[in-house]
């Protein structure tokens, strides 16, 4: 099992976009704050926090924190 830490958001989001799409309904939280993030990156003044876990190639899981929110978690696979 593999943490990745993001500083960029567009790498974070080509390597999580799948994971997070597929399941879209539950992860549609993480996919707005990417939007935002991407296309409006001056609404948040401190860098957001932005994590991947990969375990055999595959994400497992997806970290983010927007300050002043707390930590979103994405679905977790076993």
């Amino acid at each position: 099992m593999k943490l990745h830490r993001f500083e960029n958001i567009s790498l974070f989001y080509t390597k999580a976009k799948d994971y997070l799409l597929n399941d879209e309904a539950l992860h549609n939280l993480q996919l707005g704050i990417c939007n935002n993030l991407i296309n409006n990156p001056e609404i948040y003044k401190i860098k957001p926090y932005l994590a991947a876990v990969e375990q055999n190639g595959k994400i497992i899981a997806v970290a983010m924190m927007t300050p002043v929110h707390k930590l979103l978690l994405s679905k977790i696979k076993d």
